[in-house]
């Protein structure tokens, strides 16, 4: 071959070549808009991910004040319960004490009662002789 069909030859291969750079040029456009929204997509990933990170401080925060405040509840209401016992044990034995005055005092107004009948019946049988007396007396004077 001579050197004119050489570089005839190599010509139409450098021209093959340079259409395979344009080709590749091309490729390499579309990687680089593709690369560009594999960015796009990481920045939402990294967006995304960040919110839950926010998110899991959150339910971490939630779940901390949860558990103190299930436990400070706890202990109020058994606080409560030991002094609402409390309490009830004090009234038990404050109505115990007035209920039994009150038993004292109606003893007593029955004793009462009782002594005033029986000054009552004295009454009476002494207001029936006066009066069988008076009978007398006036049957006395008829005669």
């Amino acid at each position: 071959m001579t050197d004119e069909e050489l570089t005839t030859r190599f010509d139409g291969i450098d021209r093959r070549f340079d259409g395979i750079d344009q080709r590749f040029a091309g490729v390499d456009q579309r990687f680089d808009a593709i690369d560009r929204r594999f960015d796009g997509i990481d920045r939402r990933f990294d967006a995304i991910d960040q919110r839950f990170q926010r998110v899991d401080y959150r339910f971490d925060e939630m779940e901390t004040f949860v558990r103190e405040e299930s436990a400070r509840t706890r202990d109020f209401i058994l606080e409560q319960n030991i002094e609402t016992r409390n309490l009830f044990k004090i009234f038990t034995e404050e109505m115990k004490q007035e209920v039994k005055v009150i038993a004292e005092g109606h003893e007593t107004l029955k004793d009462r009662a009782t002594a005033m009948e029986g000054r009552q019946d004295q009454l009476e049988k002494r207001q029936n002789r006066l009066d069988d007396r008076q009978t007398a007396l006036e049957n006395r004077g008829k005669k």
